[in-house]
């Protein structure tokens, strides 16, 4: 197999993990199953892998920041600082998915080769503390999507907490990284991404390109919102030759969350294989695979929900060692609450019944395609 074809496959073999679920979910029975995350805040950061790895100050899972002083974040989080190793005072700035330090002129002044040991402080509005985080390493990962190659550049953050915080020792600013070496990038790293705001409660994407302005994310590896960019579904990530709407970046989402009806919850656990395409041609399945392998439909998705079901992922419950930390029978009864919680999800043999062609013509159906490897 070429190089780039086996890169691809296992990227995707590692590219499905849960938005809403992780090591510590709760099983109740199957009619009350919520598959709730192991952290769950009010306001909802588990919906794009919380409890998985993402960012954490004081305790509190967060994904975004404004680059204005002013203005909080969800979690009352707001920048109050940004200085080089140096100590020279930038306003920070993300372009694309790249940090960088602006001078009065709003010039670059410190960009990617000069920001190691730069400096972010935050304050935590709710006591007031000052939380301290260092960019300590810089490096790229590939794209898994194509054009082939071409690389994004991540950042490792290490928090420094303030005077009187719980544990005075510096940690990761993502500091539950997925499984190295099934990684393929630095597991503890993350990247910086503008151009894209999410509501993780609903797993919904709001607002994409200029109706951003301010906002940029922090991404841990693993998480949802790092393989949407890696997968060409954010805005800076996007390939010019086959652009993404806001609403397929949903879908695609939706697809990586198992969230097979609108308003229910997320059926995966982390780290379950998956193989998937979408309708744009931005991600293919592997050439090698035959429309004989349709058997394996897992599901067709749109931006709200799975348009039919197949075979679950769960249904063989095969997830990337060392992640799974449930058995099969438990992940038995997270897929069988599905005709209960989604009771008008539709097979997608009655699916092919209704639609002459499927799933041949799925791309003039839906948005995303998943397959069981």
């Amino acid at each position: 197999m070429p190089a780039y074809l086996s890169l691809l496959a296992r990227a995707r073999s590692a590219a499905i993990a849960a938005i809403a679920c992780s090591i510590g979910c709760v099983m109740e029975s199957p009619d009350e199953s919520t598959v709730a995350a192991a952290t769950t805040t009010a306001d909802g950061c588990e919906g794009l892998g919380c409890g998985t790895n993402s960012p954490v100050i004081a305790g509190t899972p967060f994904w975004e920041v404004n680059r204005d002083k002013l203005i909080q974040n969800a979690q009352k989080f707001r920048l109050v600082d940004f200085r080089s190793a140096a100590g020279t005072p930038y306003q920070i700035d993300v372009r694309q998915a790249r940090v960088v330090g602006l001078d009065k002129f709003n010039n670059i002044a410190l960009d990617t080769p000069g920001i190691k040991n730069a400096k972010i402080t935050l304050i935590d509005d709710r006591d007031g503390k000052l939380w301290e985080l260092t960019i300590i390493e810089t490096d790229n990962i590939t794209y898994w999507a194509p054009p082939l190659g071409a690389v994004t550049t991540t950042y490792r953050v290490l928090v420094h907490p303030p005077p009187g915080a719980p544990g005075q020792a510096d940690t990761d600013l993502c500091s539950r990284p997925p499984a190295d070496p099934e990684w393929p990038g630095k597991p503890r790293h993350m990247i910086f991404h503008e151009g894209d705001r999410y509501d993780p409660l609903q797993r919904i994407v709001t607002s994409t390109g200029p109706a951003t302005a301010g906002w940029f994310n922090i991404s841990c590896a693993g998480s949802v919102p790092f393989k949407l960019h890696l997968q060409r579904h954010t805005e800076p990530g996007t390939n010019p030759l086959h652009p993404t709407t806001r609403l397929q970046r949903q879908a695609l989402m939706r697809a990586y969350a198992s969230v097979v009806c609108w308003g229910g919850p997320s059926f995966t656990v982390q780290g379950e294989r998956l193989d998937l395409a979408d309708s744009q041609g931005v991600m293919s399945f592997n050439p090698l695979l035959t429309w004989a392998s349709m058997s394996k439909i897992e599901g067709l998705w749109d931006d709200t929900h799975a348009i039919c079901r197949g075979e679950h992922r769960l249904v063989h419950h095969d997830p990337l060692p060392p992640l799974s930390a449930i058995s099969q029978a438990e992940a038995d009864r997270i897929w069988q609450a599905i005709p209960i919680r989604c009771p008008q999800a539709k097979s997608c043999s009655d699916f092919a019944i209704e639609h002459p062609g499927f799933p041949a013509n799925w791309k003039q159906l839906g948005l995303v395609l998943t397959m069981n490897p």
